[in-house]
């Protein structure tokens, strides 16, 4: 009340790290009016925006009490915030504001189906609900791929410290969030950091705030006798990548893309980079796209890119380094399956980032 009259009832909401115990506390200090970085506000001299619900559910968006530094950037920081759905057993009183920006709405299946027609003799492409992926034939740690989807990008260039020294500890990267989180993913291990040089095929889950279950994959071609090796990887100690695209999400249930391809018309076609190809002629590097997803593969081949278990030191540039790996084709007598990401780059003839892995066939 004007000139001077502050009254504060506000509210401020958090998770308690030392035990993960949500709390609410009161403000009532006209001092505790201070927000940082973000937010809308209604004002008007007596009304505001008041939603009640009765009974359903809400998810709501959820942060640690504590943070050490440095801290990410702000958007990062967001996307890796838990965002809990809460069954109501009572009434429920939020206040909020509502502009007038356009809602973001998916295109990107009928892009795909578009896009793809040309390529493959059946092409089909729609929403659907995501399959239990911790069942076979996939055998992934998460149930599915929504909730609070971001990724994490691993693609380094550097000059002065060699591409095979450079280790990102996946476990920590998730340990800075409150958010439970399934990641899945391409990348490269190397010695002495991982027990083998290779492909690591990131699969594994953190529910917060400590508990880390790995379910990775090391694949790598023997160098004594040649034979390819699909090791599973179970100590949360040896999830440190070198390099490559994390697409993480809480690990839920719910709706996706599903992409069905059969019989590509030519050679040089195939649904990893046709699907690359159609998301950067659309959005160039104006908009980030980012897809992340599980891969099926029933019949058909399929081109693996393959590591020694060890090499030599001094390592080549890795741009020379991943020319010279092997790249075998393999036709499958089974299912495969593996796990990656796919982002609106311009595809090249060698890729510079796996973007998808094999988990198995």
């Amino acid at each position: 009340r004007a000139p001077m009259d502050l009254r504060n009832e506000s509210r401020l909401i958090f998770a308690e790290k030392h035990n993960g115990q949500t709390r609410i506390q009161n403000l009532i200090d006209d001092n505790e009016m201070i927000f940082t970085n973000k937010g809308n506000f209604f004002v008007s001299e007596a009304l505001g925006g008041v939603l009640k619900m009765k009974y359903g559910s809400v998810a709501y968006n959820l942060m640690w009490d504590n943070y050490e530094e440095s801290m990410l950037e702000f958007h990062d920081f967001i996307r890796r915030q838990q965002c809990y759905q809460i069954h109501l057993e009572s009434d429920m009183i939020a206040v909020g504001t509502i502009i007038n920006d356009k809602p973001e709405q998916i295109t990107e299946g009928q892009l795909l189906q578009n896009g793809m027609q040309p390529l493959f003799q059946q092409v089909t492409v729609d929403i659907a609900s995501c399959p239990c992926l911790t069942k076979p034939p996939y055998n992934l740690a998460g149930v599915g791929l929504c909730g609070n989807t971001t990724i994490i990008d691993l693609v380094y260039r550097s000059e002065i410290i060699p591409w095979n020294r450079r280790k990102v500890d996946i476990r920590k990267i998730l340990r800075s969030s409150c958010r439970d989180s399934f990641v899945i993913g391409s990348s490269y291990a190397t010695k002495p950091r991982m027990p083998h040089y290779g492909h690591l095929i990131m699969n594994a889950t953190y529910r917060a705030p400590m508990d880390i279950k790995n379910e990775s994959r090391l694949i790598f071609a023997e160098r004594r006798n040649g034979q390819t090796t699909i090791e599973k990887l179970t100590d949360p100690n040896q999830m440190k990548a070198t390099q490559g695209i994390m697409f993480v999400s809480e690990g839920r249930a719910g709706l996706v893309i599903r992409v069905r391809a059969k019989g590509r018309k030519t050679i040089n076609t195939d649904i990893i980079t046709s699907m690359q190809t159609i998301l950067f002629e659309r959005y160039r590097r104006n908009e980030n796209k980012d897809i992340g997803g599980v891969l099926k593969m029933k019949y058909g081949s399929v081109a693996c890119n393959l590591m020694w278990d060890d090499y030599q030191e001094p390592v080549l540039p890795f741009d020379e380094f991943i020319k010279r790996q092997q790249c075998p084709e393999i036709h499958l007598d089974s299912d495969m399956v593996a796990v990656g990401t796919i982002i609106n780059n311009e595809p090249e003839l060698w890729t510079q980032e796996q973007r998808y892995g094999v988990v198995s066939y």
